[in-house]
């Protein structure tokens, strides 16, 4: 239950890949009786919508299968509102029937994987917005508002190993700090295209506007000092883009600019920087969900 919304979550998969189910561990295996019986017992907790996810369909297989569609449809016949897919590794269709308030996302792709061959090296988000309304006799019904998707890659820096990025494609795709190898931009770029390409099947679903701005930012570091003292001796340019101090390691203290969200601006805020300051070696450092992630710039 969130924010007057209560939702019901149910999963099943077609198997598991021979790996043993031992107490006290519970599998849901796809069984259409067991299946009905779930969404009717959700139903009776007066939720405002079953969301039932599903583990099934054919590896590397850009469209459902018939399997796929009539089990869909099974489960939105007994009272399911999304029908949220995964297994098959690459990206398949979506639809959403606004008449009867149904939503079928059959394969999101892959979001964290170590598969880089085309069309499995990244996956969808899918963005659902959901509304109440009341009627005159206050009984409330619930119904999808708005639905989007957004890519996301899945960048391996092969230089560290088992260290993955998911980028999200809209904030990365024009990408000039991160990734500066022509070949794996343009693997990034395929990626794009071929998913945009497939997703024109999809039934009023576009790709979100949406900027994860709040996802990912830079700031520029000028030193790191074990006192305050050394600092303050700023200038009007430091002041303009802000000063703030990040714990570092024994005792040390990482002074920083402010946020940016535009990589170009913080480039040409670094070159001011270096050009005007006694920082000439200003670093830029870039953040993902508030974590340090690397040095992507000396900025020479």
């Amino acid at each position: 239950e969130k924010k007057g919304f209560r939702f019901s979550l149910l999963n099943y998969t077609y198997g598991t890949n021979g790996i043993p189910v031992t107490t006290p561990n519970i599998v849901n295996l796809i069984d259409t009786l067991q299946i009905r019986k779930d969404l009717f017992k959700a139903k009776l907790q007066q939720t405002d919508a079953v969301i039932v996810f599903m583990h099934w369909g054919a590896e590397y297989q850009d469209a459902p299968n018939r399997a796929q569609k009539e089990l869909a449809q099974f489960c939105l016949n007994n009272g399911a509102t999304l029908v949220v897919g995964a297994h098959p590794h690459v990206l398949q269709p979506m639809q959403w029937n606004k008449e009867k308030n149904q939503l079928v996302a059959y394969s999101l792709g892959n979001f964290v994987s170590g598969q880089q061959s085309r069309y499995r090296d990244g996956g969808a988000m899918l963005w659902v917005e959901f509304e109440k309304q009341m009627s005159s006799d206050s009984v409330s019904s619930v119904r999808i508002k708005n639905a989007s998707y957004e890519l996301a890659w899945v960048y391996r820096n092969n230089e560290v190993p088992k260290k993955y990025f998911i980028l999200p494609m809209k904030e990365f795709e024009q990408d000039t700090l991160l990734i500066n190898n022509p070949a794996i931009v343009d693997r990034m770029k395929e990626f794009a295209v071929d998913s945009r390409s497939l997703y024109k099947k999809n039934i009023d679903i576009d790709e979100s506007d949406r900027m994860a701005f709040e996802t990912s930012y830079f700031k520029i570091l000028l030193t790191t000092s074990s006192d305050s003292i050394t600092i303050m001796d700023t200038t009007a340019n430091i002041g303009f883009y802000g000063l703030y101090p990040e714990p570092e390691k024994d005792s040390l203290i990482n002074w920083t600019t402010g946020k940016f969200y535009d990589r170009e601006i913080a480039i040409e805020a670094l070159h001011q920087i270096k050009s005007s300051t006694r920082y000439n070696d200003a670093r830029l450092i870039w953040y993902y969900w508030d974590k340090r992630m690397e040095e992507l710039s000396s900025g020479k």
